[in-house]
């Protein structure tokens, strides 16, 4: 027979379900979707992965699923003049 879950069993099982969520969230997908037509080249609209602060702290190039990863995260990046939508963590 199965033994039954202490309360304490039972509050860890919680506090480690609420931390996976956390760490999930920690970063913001965002893939630029600007229409680059008043430029004569050829502009690629990558995946952008922000942390909390809104620095940028990789990105997905596009057409891949490869995450790029910086050491330390890039403090200047700007979203102005450029469009995003949120998107989910690619698998």
């Amino acid at each position: 027979m199965r033994e039954r879950r202490t309360t304490e069993q039972a509050h860890t099982i919680t506090m480690v379900i609420k931390l996976r969520k956390t760490m999930m969230s920690e970063f913001d997908y965002l893939q630029e979707v600007t229409v680059w037509d008043e430029t004569s080249y050829s502009v690629s609209n990558h995946t952008y992965i922000l942390n909390k602060a809104g620095q940028l702290a990789g990105y997905i190039k596009s057409g891949t699923s490869a995450e790029i990863w910086f050491k330390s995260p890039m403090k200047q990046f700007s979203k102005s003049r450029r469009k995003f939508k949120r998107v989910n963590k690619p698998n």
